[in-house]
């Protein structure tokens, strides 16, 4: 413990000295006390643990809804309801050509430069030409001017292919980033929409395989528990699922030896903790308690695999010679109506079809044959063998109808059948229910 930020043994005298002494062991206790209750509870409150129903009834009809939608169903609410991409936030550019600039010849410029030519060719200090170079203007005018605008419209022509170039070049790209962006538009919006689809036919295959419980989705999901399920102890489960009845059979096995916490706290009123070995009686306690845990947190994890799972029937046996601890049938609706905080184990499972033998403080063990045997009558007890026109009786209570009656030949043959299969119990006729009460 640590007393003024100084680790002590709780018992050295110099930190009993500090004012804090007395905080410091109150935490101490708390913290082991909370620990010592942690450790218990793994083991005796086992079924406190037990999960309830994942998936409420309300659910599960909005899953059997969605079991029908075919895959084309499941693309038209994509089309519908998946946002498609607008493409008119994208534009597509266009390269504007530049004009060209030049200006077009006159004959008045061409004249005005062979006049220039002619003013040097023509050139005299002592009489005037005028006549000669007029002459020379008038001859080349023309050739001149056509010159002129041939070499105008070159360049020109010349001005627009490099802007036809350029223009191609720029508009190239531009479609092909228009393109681009388009194309990402289009690959985001069917992403989106295959997610959608995938999404709708994933739950729509899981609400499939929940609803209709196939056997290799139950059997993997049974296998997934490992990772689900934490006991205290080492359980082995052998599972057989029929999918038409709804039934599945759990075998879970357990050490003949499970390790029950051997001590139980208290917090004295002077802060410290006592900690003292448990009675044989406390221990017989705590173990019934752990056995009987099992059936209810394994079958809660069970129950929610699929809501074809209508029944549990349990059986809690032993690793080293398969002795039976108990066997109780669970059905679903019930099951989950239970308040698994509050319930007492032993008297909820009582109220269920059940095989259990409780000795003085413990659970007795039952060899395979005879849970076998009890478990059959159990059945039959529960009405799994009858129907509205049969009743159930036991063996005492058959051989004292037959004794008034040795005539009731379907008796006799029900009582012979029952004992070659080892029952204590007959299944009869219904009005055998009433002889009996004559008799």
């Amino acid at each position: 413990m640590k007393v003024d930020g100084q680790s002590y043994s709780p018992y050295e005298a110099s930190a009993k000295r500090s004012p804090n002494y007395k905080i410091g062991l109150a935490q101490l206790a708390s913290q082991m006390m909370h620990r010592i209750e942690n450790y218990n509870a793994t083991f005796s409150s086992l079924y406190k643990q037990t999960v309830h129903l994942a998936i409420a009834s309300y659910k599960e009809r909005e899953m059997a809804a969605n079991l029908s939608k075919t895959d084309a169903e499941i693309e038209t609410e994509a089309d519908t309801q998946v946002k498609k991409p607008d493409f008119s936030t994208i534009v597509l550019k266009k390269y504007n050509k530049k004009p060209y600039k030049g200006i077009a010849p006159t004959k008045q410029s061409a004249e005005a430069i062979l006049n220039e030519e002619a003013d040097h060719k023509f050139f005299a200090l002592l009489r005037s030409r005028s006549t000669e170079k007029k002459q020379y203007v008038e001859e080349n005018l023309n050739d001149v001017y056509q010159d002129r605008i041939e070499k105008f419209r070159e360049l020109q022509s010349f001005f627009d292919k490099i802007q036809d170039t350029l223009a191609a070049t720029a508009d190239a790209k531009h479609i092909a980033d228009y393109n681009s962006k388009r194309n990402a538009m289009l690959a985001e919006y069917k992403s989106r929409r295959d997610a959608f689809i995938y999404d709708r036919t994933e739950h729509r295959d899981k609400d499939k395989n929940y609803i209709i419980g196939p056997f290799d989705y139950v059997d993997k999901s049974i296998m997934d528990l490992k990772t689900k399920v934490h006991f205290p102890f080492e359980v082995t489960v052998k599972t057989s699922y029929s999918k038409l009845e709804s039934l599945l059979d759990v075998k879970a096995f357990i050490p003949d030896y499970i390790p029950i916490p051997e001590t139980k706290a208290s917090i004295l009123s002077s802060g410290k903790i006592s900690v003292k070995t448990k009675l044989q009686r406390e221990k017989s306690q705590d173990l019934v308690l752990c056995q009987l845990g099992v059936a209810y947190y394994l079958c809660g994890f069970l129950f929610n695999i699929s809501a074809n799972i209508k029944t549990i029937r349990f059986s809690l046996l032993t690793k080293s010679n398969n002795d039976g601890l108990y066997w109780v049938q669970f059905p679903r609706e019930q099951f989950f109506t239970l308040d698994f905080a509050n319930i007492d184990p032993l008297i909820t499972l009582e109220r269920f079809p059940h095989v259990i033998k409780y000795g003085r403080v413990e659970l007795e063990r039952m060899e395979k044959k005879e849970l076998d045997r009890k478990i059959n009558d159990a059945l039959l007890m529960a009405g799994q063998a009858s129907n509205a026109n049969q009743t159930v009786l036991s063996m005492t209570d058959a051989q004292h109808i037959l004794d008034a009656m040795p005539n009731a030949d379907d008796l006799r043959k029900a009582v012979d059948d029952a004992t070659a299969k080892g029952q204590s119990v007959v299944v009869a006729d219904k009005k055998y229910e009433n002889i009996l009460k004559e008799l």
